[in-house]
């Protein structure tokens, strides 16, 4: 079986200042997963670069990163709204901003 979400060394920096390094982890299809950490350890940041959502001036590197078989070092702005929301998304610690508690997950 394939990972729905495959990251291998993820660094993303600041003007040359590195803010996260190293980060690497596999996601399973139906398995659900939580970054947990202080605060200003860089959940927030890792979580937006796996969705191609840095902030500006934020300089994200990984040795490899595959969403639902999707090589996303290839992908352009272009192909990541496509694959944003449809194949991959983030729910954040207030989920409902993000959830609608009359709609069922992947509904459409």
């Amino acid at each position: 079986m394939t990972a729905a979400l495959e990251l291998v060394g993820l660094r993303v920096d600041f003007g040359g200042t590195p803010v996260v390094s190293g980060v690497s982890l596999s996601v399973e299809r139906g398995e659900c997963v939580a970054i947990v950490g202080e605060s200003g350890a860089g959940k927030t940041l890792t979580a937006r670069a796996l969705l191609g959502l840095a902030p500006q001036g934020a300089h994200v590197a990984f040795d490899r990163l595959v969403v639902d078989g999707t090589d996303a070092a290839r992908l352009g702005e272009r192909g990541w709204r496509a694959l944003r929301g449809a194949r991959i998304g983030l729910v954040s610690q207030d989920a409902l901003v993000s959830l609608d508690p009359l709609q069922r997950v992947g509904s459409e």
